[in-house]
């Protein structure tokens, strides 16, 4: 995962390295339910900055139209314990890729560059999660599927179970469609894939492998 920065003075990458946890939080200032999760992040990242140095990478993608509107506003809340992009939200094909259908939304990658959750940041406690996944540890879960979405009822990623007609090509749909019987009037076998996807992985420097993400973020400084 690549998100590619400018800011004053030059320019810099911030980006999945193997053996790094990486978390990924999708905000705007204009987004109340976010608020109380960054406030969270921040907190939680000054807390363990000792414990979690070049093991955990934390960074929020701030979606405003504006960098300048951001970056007066998280300086004002003093959130400033972790790194912060800025990238327009019609421009950013993360969102697309990743983040489903709304804001604030998180993405949390193992040290291997395995997405190991994606979804509202309320339905975790990602403090417990990171310090798992630094000791090598599984979170627990449905698997997620980035890239498949359900050709039933249209839900992307699929979660949980995914099945594949053996037949249809780039056919996928969900446990849910699945029980209720879509597809299966075809008569058409189908094949399961119970854990979720890892995120293709690829040398890119000697500070290690990255997984190609999105471009163009500007970060706040």
């Amino acid at each position: 995962m690549v998100i590619k920065g400018k800011f004053l003075g030059g320019e810099g990458d911030v980006e999945h390295i193997e053996d790094q946890v990486f978390l990924l939080f999708f905000w705007a200032t204009w987004c109340e339910p976010a608020m109380a999760p960054m406030t969270k992040l921040n907190d939680m990242a000054f807390l363990n900055e000792d414990f979690w140095k070049n093991k955990v990478k934390i960074v929020g993608l701030n979606l405003d139209e504006s960098k300048k509107g951001a970056q007066k506003f998280l300086t004002e809340k003093d959130w400033m314990n972790f790194e912060h992009f800025h990238v327009a939200r019609d421009k950013c094909n993360a969102i697309l890729n990743y983040q489903g259908d709304g804001i604030p939304h998180v993405i949390l990658i193992d040290k291997k560059g395995k997405i190991v959750y994606t979804g509202h940041p309320s339905a975790r406690n990602f403090e417990e999660d990171i310090d798992c996944l630094v000791h090598d540890g599984t979170i627990s879960g449905d698997a997620i599927h980035e890239g498949y979405g359900c050709d039933g009822c249209a839900v992307t990623p699929i979660k949980g179970n995914r099945y594949s007609c053996k037949e249809c090509e780039d056919f996928d749909f969900c446990e849910i469609c699945h029980t209720n019987g879509f597809h299966a009037e075809t008569g058409h076998g189908t094949n399961v894939q119970a854990t979720s996807q890892t995120v293709e992985v690829e040398a890119k420097s000697e500070a290690g492998p990255t997984v190609s993400f999105t471009e163009s973020a500007e970060i706040i400084d």
